[in-house]
């Protein structure tokens, strides 16, 4: 598998994502119904260092939740448990949300934030690669459409921000893409 077909299931798995947060409640220590307000940079490129560290050959929850992540559950919006393949993890005192999946070829861990205003979806990639790098000096960085691919393989990181319903956010898949596996 080249990099643009592990870009194109990144973006793929991240549009599930996009898609499962507009059907379903996301249960954490905020209260039904309570939105999240926006992350700093900084906050954002930690999530993406946590998930960094976490992801590979599977995703290591032990290793967030060491981190100090805690797991959270999906609801419907009339308050019934749902089972869904993504777990979402929150962490007190952040408004970033962690999302996982355990793909069997590309396990990954999709960072979620808003952020106050449009020009900080630049400044969080900048924070992510700075961040990055200092985790693996080796990472190279990549356009990829409208998004920006950190890559240190076997890790990847798609970051993606936009604007929707005038609230500017920022998405990062971080993958793993098993060398044995093909």
């Amino acid at each position: 598998m080249n990099i643009w077909n592990i870009s194109l299931k990144m973006r793929a798995m991240a549009q599930s994502v996009k898609i499962a947060l507009g059907f379903g409640v996301i249960a954490l220590a905020a209260p039904a119904g309570a939105e999240l307000g926006p992350s700093t940079p900084e906050a954002i490129a930690g999530a993406v260092s946590d998930c960094w560290a976490a992801v590979g050959p599977s995703v290591d929850e032990t290793k967030l939740q060491q981190l100090g992540w805690k797991v959270g559950t999906w609801s419907s919006p009339d308050g019934k448990a749902e089972a869904t393949p993504l777990r979402v993890y929150g962490k007190a005192g952040s408004n970033v949300l962690l999302m996982l999946t355990d793909d069997a070829q590309m396990p990954l861990c999709t960072v979620l934030s808003a952020v106050a205003k449009p020009d900080d979806i630049n400044l969080a990639a900048g924070a992510i690669q700075n961040s990055l790098i200092a985790l693996d000096p080796e990472l190279k960085a990549t356009r990829s459409g409208k998004g920006i691919v950190f890559i240190a393989l076997p890790r990847l990181a798609m970051v993606n921000g936009g604007v929707g319903k005038g609230k500017p956010s920022v998405r990062v898949v971080v993958s793993y893409r098993n060398p044995e596996k093909k």
